[in-house]
């Protein structure tokens, strides 16, 4: 219970805090009783004094508040989880600020908070709109200060659904947009108009800004004026995307962008009305590359490891789609063959064919993306495959702790997306976030043995050799996610790079490119 002279003590902590009376708040918050109370305050109090050793102290409450309270109800324990997520989100800030050489996804507190933010989410159920909402925001913060940008649009969408006039989410939003206008090809302009959007609807009157600090709106201000100076330079406005032009008489190719869409499976970073033409766009792209004048190798080359990824990803997708949308002629194709000894459940047709063929093509795409990784950082070898070019294990302490770290020629680069599909990869390995063990071996077993498909699945099925419908169809798709960010953020990286060359004292020429549609049948 808290007393109503605790309620009192901490009301006038939170006034001393926005009065920015830091050390006279915490004073007073060593006498509250609630360990919530006191916690949240020492470390919004230590965070803004960059004192580690107060954010450490109210961080350790709450971890043992969690030890206390194992059998709260899901609302109380996804609180205490978002603050101690906060806490530890805050130490890794303070190192930052401090101009500490800090590597995002090697940091024991950002990883913290990463955990975390991820366990309060699980554990949020009925929460009020307003907590849920900002869990997300700040989860999607935690992932930006990793690299992963995509992940982070796409928090921050999710907060957006659940709390329309959260103005820290749609801010948020448009920063983040407004570095996908790197990747973004064709769609750049649009994306840029975008990202104004949201940054101008986060200071409407409409959006509230409660949960966000003073800093946060100048930044978004800031942001503001610089993509209105950017949008002004042009002669001509520049205009809306034109609605997705699929023919209403044309309903398979409506039912396959609107799976897509569903879905979540166009290699874009779009988070508008998903209604236009960028939505449903694979136009990503490589900026302009600057090399060494002889260097007649290295652009081709990109260019042909780009364009292979998309062939299969593209390919991998439509194979998905297929997979799970009943067809007269697939139906028929399916039963040309007959299979023997199925009568346990188990399934097999041009379907559940289909399906595994996308789950394996999909995968194949993580390797074409370290293969950009050694082309254009000259990172690994030329045969390293994703799992191996960007993170490594780690032995810890007196207990020689294992753990998987970001790769040293990773963090030389001080690249963010690189940083990013490191993280991917430790999430892999910590089964952090996906089983995506159990993903990887499932793939090597319908390329290199059986992997039988079950309508149900009875006790004694083996997980390694058996898999149920369902769960299959599950997992190609989040394979297919898993190849989308980690082509976004391959192409983010080297982006980034040639950036870094903008600022040097050489005088450079980046080699532009053309591009064209895919082809169609070549008969």
């Amino acid at each position: 219970m808290t007393s109503n002279t605790d309620s009192d003590k901490y009301n006038t902590c939170s006034k001393l805090l926005d009065e920015g009376k830091y050390v006279e708040a915490i004073k007073l918050a060593e006498n509250l009783s609630n360990d919530a109370f006191r916690a949240g305050v020492l470390i919004d109090g230590g965070f803004a004094l960059s004192d580690s050793s107060k954010v450490k102290k109210g961080t350790r409450i709450f971890e043992n508040m969690l030890l206390e309270n194992e059998t709260s109800s899901s609302i109380i324990k996804s609180t205490i989880l978002y603050n101690a997520a906060n806490g530890y989100n805050s130490l890794y800030t303070i190192k930052r600020n401090k101009g500490k050489d800090v590597i995002p996804p090697n940091d024991n507190d950002l990883r913290m908070a990463k955990k975390l933010y991820r366990l309060s989410i699980e554990n949020l159920e009925s929460s009020k709109p307003s907590f849920a909402s900002q869990v997300w925001i700040n989860y999607g913060n935690c992932l930006s200060q990793l690299g992963r940008f995509i992940d982070a649009i796409e928090c921050y969408e999710h907060s957006i659904r659940i709390d329309p006039t959260n103005g820290m989410a749609a801010g948020n939003l448009g920063i983040e947009l407004e570095h996908a206008t790197r990747i973004t090809g064709h769609y750049r302009h649009e994306y840029t108009a975008l990202a104004y959007d949201f940054l101008k609807k986060a200071i409407s009157p409409k959006m509230h800004l409660r949960f966000g600090s003073q800093q946060a709106v100048r930044d978004f201000q800031s942001r503001l004026r610089y993509l209105k100076s950017f949008i002004n330079a042009h002669e001509e406005p520049i205009l809306p995307p034109e609605p997705v032009k699929a023919s209403h008489e044309n309903k398979y190719q409506q039912a396959y962008i609107e799976f897509c869409i569903k879905n979540g499976l166009f290699l874009n970073a779009w988070a508008g009305n998903k209604n236009l033409t960028p939505e449903i766009s694979d136009d990503i792209s490589f900026g302009g590359i600057t090399t060494a004048i002889d260097n007649n190798h290295l652009v081709p080359e990109l260019l042909r490891i780009l364009n292979e990824i998309k062939e299969s990803y593209t390919t991998a997708r439509y194979l998905y789609f297929l997979s799970q949308n009943k067809s007269e002629v697939l139906d028929n194709v399916s039963q040309t063959a007959i299979y023997f000894d199925n009568f346990d459940y188990s399934i097999n047709g041009v379907y559940t064919g289909l399906c595994k063929t996308a789950y394996s093509r999909a995968f194949d795409i993580l390797d074409k993306v370290a293969r950009v990784v050694n082309t254009y950082f000259g990172i690994g070898k030329r045969e390293s495959t994703f799992w191996n070019i960007f993170a490594e294990k780690q032995s810890q302490g007196e207990t020689h702790e294992i753990r998987f770290i970001a790769r040293q020629t990773v963090c030389d680069t001080k690249n963010p997306s690189l940083f990013a599909l490191s993280d991917l990869c430790i999430d892999y390995f910590e089964n952090a976030k996906v089983d995506f063990k159990t993903i990887d071996t499932r793939r090597n077993r319908i390329t290199h043995d059986y992997l039988n498909v079950k309508l149900f699945l009875t006790k004694d099925d083996k997980k390694e050799s058996v898999i149920s419908l369902d769960e299959l169809e599950q997992q190609t798709k989040a394979v297919l996610l898993l190849a989308k960010y980690a082509v976004l953020y391959i192409v983010s990286a080297v982006n980034i790079a040639e950036k870094e060359k903008e600022k040097s004292n050489d005088h450079v020429i980046p080699i532009i490119y053309d591009s064209k549609f895919g082809e169609t049948f070549l008969g």
